[in-house]
């Protein structure tokens, strides 16, 4: 039998991911705006943190590649 997975599953190994995701995104915002005094500059770090994990997700290595030498 196939166990299907959801968000809410404590079983997901992505579970802490998300949640801790959710806190520093709010917290990053809230943070931000509060120094700022913009609301606009506190969604914009959220862009900027995307930003970021996309450089990362392109300098990653392809490991389909890496087992097919191998």
């Amino acid at each position: 039998m196939v166990k299907a997975l959801y968000f809410n599953d404590s079983s997901n190994s992505y579970d802490g991911l998300i949640k801790t995701a959710s806190i520093t995104g709010t917290f990053l915002v809230a943070t931000t705006t509060s120094i700022t005094g913009n609301a606009s500059l506190g969604v914009l770090s959220i862009a900027i943190l995307l930003a970021v994990a996309l450089v990362f997700l392109l300098l990653q290595k392809d490991p389909t590649t890496e087992s097919a030498r191998g």
